[in-house]
């Protein structure tokens, strides 16, 4: 059945007569036939949708069934259509099928790629077309109620591991809290670790402070605890932690001002995190605006250090991890309420999108916009 929602979508001949115009996103009535079918018949119909056989395999195949005289489970004679695409067409018509939208876009003449460069400003073209898509909600809702998919598909924390093939072995989900599928890393204290945090742990190499970069379970080949969640994490220093000559060219320091070590990545359990940590970055510094006040007295970042100590750099050049971003969007309270909802249990189903307009002007407004 899988492969049904691949086909092209069979619109009633009022809907595929329409012209585009400018409206909002609609819903698309899909044809559903009303006679019905027999068990013997639908499975037939989906054996050949699903083995590629050709209309002579089918015409062959017709034969010997009815030469062989079959019956439905109703007792009635099995009566199948001369063509194999009336066969499919039918039991298309009987099976839950996902709800399409559409909505009309522009054409536009420089985004068309069959067309000469040095023609394009001669021709003017002032039409719409119409672009179709899979409500995503009952599209993600579908592939997650799919037994025979989920049991193929991985959900939980991140592997850690030597050479990344798959993308649960990958930085962007080991750095996001919303691909984990309930799955998370917590302090001592009992709070939920999500990549950006800063915390406190055991002294490890000389270091008791960090930023949380990544957070997964361990499976590298050198690990001595393998599969156990282990947390990724950048130190941070103050100044007077700093090599001497280090320290003599910052100058003058705000004793607040912590600095982040990029390149000195530690790996340790999530066991030996005690907690987290108040400390703020400051991503809007920049070398002519320098904006540190009403802080009140909490300790800062706007600064880090490269792996060497050879250059000191804004935050502005750091990347922030999925989870910061996370935070920023939905706030870390709402965030945790859903991530960690003792009533629900969280899947995590994260999406690669591959897009490419194939000579369509990109709305300006988002083609799905969530309803309250």
């Amino acid at each position: 059945m899988q492969s049904l929602a691949h086909h092209a979508p069979q619109l009633p001949t009022s809907e595929r007569s329409r012209s585009p115009t400018s409206s909002p996103p609609e819903s698309i009535q899909q044809p559903v036939l009303r006679e019905p079918l027999s068990a013997l018949y639908i499975a037939l119909g989906l054996m050949f949708e699903r083995s590629g056989a050709t209309r002579e395999d089918y015409v062959r195949f017709r034969e010997v069934l009815n030469l062989a005289q079959l019956v439905t489970e109703s007792g009635t004679p099995l009566e199948l259509p001369g063509k194999l695409d009336t066969l499919k067409r039918r039991v298309r018509g009987h099976l839950p099928m996902l709800r399409l939208l559409r909505k009309a876009v522009p054409v536009l003449v420089e985004k068309q790629p069959s067309m000469p460069e040095q023609g394009k400003s001669d021709v003017q073209i002032k039409r719409k077309t119409w672009l179709y898509w899979y409500d995503p909600i009952e599209l993600v809702r579908t592939i997650l109620s799919a037994t025979s998919l989920t049991e193929k598909m991985y959900f939980g924390l991140a592997h850690i591991v030597d050479e990344p093939t798959e993308y649960w072995h990958s930085r962007a989900w080991a750095s996001s809290c919303l691909s984990t599928s309930g799955e998370y890393a917590y302090t001592r204290q009992g709070d939920m670790i999500i990549p950006g945090d800063f915390v406190r742990f055991g002294q490890f190499a000389g270091f008791t402070k960090g930023r949380v970069e990544l957070v997964g379970r361990d499976f590298e080949s050198n690990s001595p605890h393998t599969g156990e969640i282990v947390v990724l994490i950048s130190p941070v220093v103050p100044a007077l932690s700093l090599p001497s000559l280090v320290r003599a060219s910052l100058g003058q320091v705000d004793p607040r001002e912590l600095f982040l070590l990029d390149g000195h990545q530690l790996k340790i359990l999530s066991t030996s995190v005690l907690t987290r940590l108040d400390i703020l970055i400051k991503w809007e510094f920049d070398d002519e605006h320098e904006e540190i006040a009403d802080l009140e007295n909490r300790f800062f970042i706007k600064r880090f250090f490269t792996a060497d100590y050879t250059h000191t750099l804004s935050v502005r050049l750091l990347q922030p991890t999925r989870g910061e971003l996370e935070v920023a969007y939905f706030g870390r309270e709402q965030l945790q309420d859903f991530c960690t909802s003792p009533e629900l249990k969280v899947r995590s189903l994260p999406i690669i999108f591959f897009i490419d307009d194939f000579g369509l002007s990109m709305a300006k407004k988002p083609l799905y916009e969530r309803s309250p």
